[in-house]
């Protein structure tokens, strides 16, 4: 056997493998599972799929302190714990300079949507923040006021204010708030 018969073979045998080499097919059986181990940059998560919209907002990544400017000097306070499911609080407190302290508070909740506000035993206006479904509710009792954004047939954000014992000024607030969040909420599904 010579070296010069077999050389056409090995050159398709060596064509063969490497076309075979080059597909896009993937042998083996799938798996679905993801790991990383640098963590994810896009902020996007390895958490299986949520159950509502609402369980993937954070809402201290809601507002900037630049969002805030119109109101003073407030500062986070990430030790806030509201009524709700994740809350968060940007504050200006009460001091020597400052007579007036003010709360702005976003609260998320899971499973109270906007209509669930009418179980509060206040005046609820039904409106709409940049075409969201959304409820404004002042309670006069300790000068707070509530803007609800509907996030999903389930769930709502609150955007709740405590301030100066003026409850309209309290209420321009809350809904200017919710105007600067409104667009950093997912879309509402349809």
């Amino acid at each position: 056997m010579t070296l010069t018969s077999s050389k056409p073979a090995l050159i398709i045998l060596l064509t063969t493998f490497l076309a075979a080499a080059c597909t896009n097919n993937t042998g083996g059986t799938p798996n679905h599972e993801t790991s990383s181990s640098t963590g994810q940059a896009s902020g996007i998560s390895d958490v299986p799929a949520t159950k509502n919209l609402s369980e993937s907002i954070r809402p201290c990544e809601l507002l900037a302190p630049s969002d805030l400017t119109a109101y003073g000097s407030l500062t986070r306070d990430e030790s806030y714990t509201g009524s709700a499911d994740r809350s968060c609080a940007w504050r200006r407190p009460v001091n020597d300079e400052n007579l007036h302290g003010l709360t702005i508070a976003v609260d998320i909740r899971d499973q109270q949507n906007v209509e669930s506000m009418k179980e509060m035993d206040r005046e609820i206006t039904f409106t709409n923040v940049n075409g969201r479904t959304a409820a404004l509710s002042p309670d006069p009792t300790v000068a707070y006021c509530t803007v609800a954004l509907g996030i999903d047939t389930t769930s709502r954000l609150d955007v709740g204010i405590t301030g100066p014992t003026d409850q309209e000024k309290n209420c321009e607030i809350a809904e200017a708030v919710a105007y600067i969040v409104e667009p950093r909420l997912p879309d509402v599904p349809s």
